[in-house]
């Protein structure tokens, strides 16, 4: 598939990266963070290895990228709603009894993901073709993550997944930061 890729393109990453979380909470624990889930040479594997094993693989991939002329836009990992009652329910409780929709405090989330933060600034440091979208700030402009926007709209359509609303929500702003980073090589 890169052999078809040509100078000018970006090649987006977008995964919610939940095997990376680093956190002893278990709602923020993501459905594949069993360490003997996640196999590295037919081994289990901690979530430092993981780390190391993912960030050699994207430097040597924005490595070979960069070589053609190419970018490379990583996603951050989002809000996970794993172990959360369904969106469906939540959602009603809000609209029947104004019941709040929020999961998660914001700052547990940064927290949980700071070791792969770090990982991926220092991609995006070292990589002149590499750049991070992060969209937390859209997704979770309060204190607290919630499945509902700030007007109402349903962020997500199961515990993994954007709706098709907060992808709509989100694209104007992927589609700037693809504009500014892609004239950028």
């Amino acid at each position: 598939m890169i052999s078809k890729l040509k100078k000018g393109d970006s090649v987006a990453l977008i995964s919610d990266f939940s095997s990376f979380l680093n956190s002893d909470n278990p709602e923020l624990v993501g459905f594949d963070q069993s360490e003997d889930e996640i196999l590295i040479d037919g081994n289990p594997s901690s979530i430092s290895l993981r780390n190391y094993e993912f960030i050699n693989g994207i430097n040597k991939l924005a490595k070979r990228l960069d070589s053609m002329g190419i970018s490379l836009i990583v996603q951050h990992m989002t809000p996970l709603t794993r172990g959360l009652p369904e969106v469906v329910e939540c959602v009603s409780l809000f609209n029947w009894f104004g019941k709040s929709c929020t999961f998660q405090l914001k700052s547990e989330h940064l927290k949980a993901r700071q070791d792969f933060d770090a990982s991926l600034r220092e991609l995006d440091k070292n990589n002149s073709n590499l750049f991070v979208f992060d969209p937390i700030d859209k997704i979770c402009p309060d204190i607290y993550c919630s499945y509902l926007s700030q007007n109402g709209t349903v962020l997500y359509r199961d515990k993994a997944h954007f709706s098709d609303d907060a992808s709509a929500m989100l694209s104007d702003e992927f589609l700037q930061f693809l504009r500014k980073h892609r004239t950028s090589i």
